[in-house]
């Protein structure tokens, strides 16, 4: 093997092949609209204690059990900043499922290098949501994890198109 088996390796390929079929970024995240609230009520459902115990230790700010690393190009950021993107990405290795979380990430991957510039809204408007997230899979409520990811992700779609709308229909760039 050439390389480690990882999103950023996995999404760089895919890149090319989202960049040749003309995908845009707001059809990654309508994807992940798609797919992350499936992840989020299937390890609300399937309750394995060593992820509910990743979930309390991330709710209790204490860390975070990442089963990964964040991109290379993720550089300068805060450690809040680092929670919001480490969240999903554990979300996605709580899966189970290696196809999920190489796809999902992937596509996660994505947008982390454009948005280190908008630290403070991240902060303030995102990552209290993964506290919420989080104690719903806690709480075994499958339903709850999976509406409040959907809401989350809508959020965000919602703040790129107030904030950066033209980002969104930009042809997924090879990288």
């Amino acid at each position: 093997m050439v390389a480690e088996a990882d999103s950023f390796h996995f999404g760089r390929m895919a890149s090319l092949f989202f960049h040749m079929s003309g995908a845009t970024y707001r059809d990654a995240l309508e994807a992940r609209l798609i797919l992350e609230p499936v992840v989020a009520a299937i390890i609300a459902r399937r309750q394995a204690p060593e992820d509910l115990q990743a979930l309390r230790e991330y709710v209790s700010h204490a860390r975070t059990t990442l089963a990964g690393k964040l991109p290379p190009f993720a550089t300068a950021i805060t450690k809040n900043q680092e929670r919001v993107l480490e969240f999903h990405a554990m979300l996605m290795n709580m899966s189970g499922n290696p196809v999920m979380s190489l796809l999902v990430r992937s596509l996660q991957d994505m947008r982390v290098d454009h948005m280190a510039s908008d630290v403070e809204t991240l902060e303030r408007e995102f990552l209290h949501v993964h506290d919420d997230i989080a104690n719903a899979i806690i709480d075994g409520d499958a339903d709850l994890a999976a509406k409040l990811m959907r809401d989350h992700i809508e959020a965000f779609i919602k703040y790129e198109l107030e904030h950066d709308p033209a980002y969104l229909e930009q042809i997924v760039s090879w990288r």
